[in-house]
């Protein structure tokens, strides 16, 4: 097979990942939020290019946070730091200066996190950015799956991006396996919401067009 083909296969098949997980990241039953920081979300802040900006974040051992940071006009890379300030997850999508930074992350302990928010080219423009948490709640064990496979595509992403296709195909392919290991072929059943009046069946990675994607359901 030419090289060049290869690539562009490596391409699609993770960017095709990249779009399924990112649809199966509202999965989420509706929750009571809990908000771990010190301003009331969301929170929208102006950035110069090289600047970094700071959060504190509260989190107990075992809570999943799950946010976005949504770019308007600049490119970001944003951490989570532990409470030793190493670095726990870092997200920088390949969507430019426009669109989300999703980071999911579940925390292995308390303490005090920190969410780092850098624009890390010096001559960028200015633009805006906005923290926009989805929810702070225990972690179950989809959640951890989740997240799991969230670092998968992560990795392989940042492996695409350096040229590494070849490496990057092999983990794409554990993070598909797993995906379909966790959520195909169970039936969950997702209870009354406002948007959903009577309980209803659901099958994840369904080629049903008319399906609905559990949030924090209850899978048989």
């Amino acid at each position: 097979m030419p090289g060049w083909i290869f690539r562009w296969i490596c391409c699609v098949f993770i960017g095709l990942l990249i779009l399924e997980v990112s649809t199966i990241r509202t999965l989420g039953q509706p929750q009571t939020p809990t908000s771990p920081f010190d301003f009331q979300p969301p929170f929208e802040r102006e950035m110069n290019a090289g600047e970094k900006h700071s959060y504190p974040v509260r989190l107990k051992a075992n809570d999943f946070l799950k946010l976005d940071v949504v770019q308007k006009g600049i490119d970001v890379v944003v951490r989570l730091l532990g409470p030793d300030r190493k670095v726990m997850v870092e997200v920088d999508s390949p969507n430019g200066s426009q669109g989300a930074e999703p980071m999911m992350f579940i925390a292995p302990a308390d303490g005090s996190y920190l969410l780092e928010i850098e624009s890390p080219a010096k001559t960028s423009q200015s633009g805006t950015y906005v923290i926009e948490p989805e929810h702070v709640v225990p972690a179950t064990e989809q959640d951890r799956a989740l997240v799991e496979i969230d670092q998968l595509i992560a990795q392989a992403q940042g492996l695409t991006n350096s040229g590494k296709f070849d490496q990057a195909l092999p983990i794409s392919q554990q993070a598909v396996e797993k995906s379909e290991k966790v959520f195909f072929g169970k039936r969950c059943l997702v209870p009354n919401t406002p948007t959903s009046p009577a309980p209803s069946t659901i099958w994840p990675f369904s080629t049903n067009p008319k399906r609905n994607l559990p949030k924090r359901n209850r899978c048989i």
